[in-house]
């Protein structure tokens, strides 16, 4: 008899526990927990066409949100880490929508200035082109615009990638 009762056990580990949950979750004691019966239908419910929906729809925001933040904020920073003035306009603004909590300004922040930290690493990576690439580069006939897409830029990728990588995270 007793083997029978662990074999039981072995086989549906699970029967006593979930027997419990839904006997406590009928008797009305506490709202806090339902029955195991209704949790598990609700979850197949859930799982359904809603749950994928509601997948597609945090994805598609979630993808072009970043790329917008890429294709905005890459050139912007690069451009205040190479042009003095462009960078005492905006760098005041991005510092004023990166200080107060992230959460209070996210439907402000996103739209119009993407993720700032983007900007503020493109920047940190322009800043830190050893000139002697863009020298370099001269020196073997480049165009400037060749000089800055072919050296500097591939200078600065370390730093705008981690700041990409860092706004992906969240």
């Amino acid at each position: 008899k007793e083997a029978v009762h662990v074999s039981d056990q072995i086989a549906n580990p699970l029967s006593r526990p979930s027997r419990v949950s839904e006997l406590f979750g009928r008797s009305g004691l506490t709202f806090f927990i339902p029955p195991l019966s209704v949790v598990i239908v609700t979850l197949f419910e859930i799982i359904g066409r809603p749950l994928q929906k509601a997948l597609y729809e945090t994805a598609y925001a979630f993808i072009s949100g970043i790329v917008a933040a890429v294709v905005i904020d890459i050139p912007t920073g690069f451009l205040m880490g190479k042009i003095r003035l462009v960078d005492e306009l905006l760098l005041p603004w991005i510092k004023v929508f990166l200080s107060p909590p992230l959460t209070a300004l996210v439907p402000m922040q996103m739209v119009p200035f993407g993720f700032g930290i983007i900007i503020l690493n493109a920047r940190a990576g322009a800043l830190q082109i050893n000139r002697s690439m863009t020298d370099m580069a001269r020196s073997f006939g480049a165009y400037p615009w060749d000089a800055l897409m072919k050296a500097c830029f591939r200078d600065a990728l370390p730093e705008i990638l981690g700041g990409v990588i860092r706004a992906a995270k969240g």
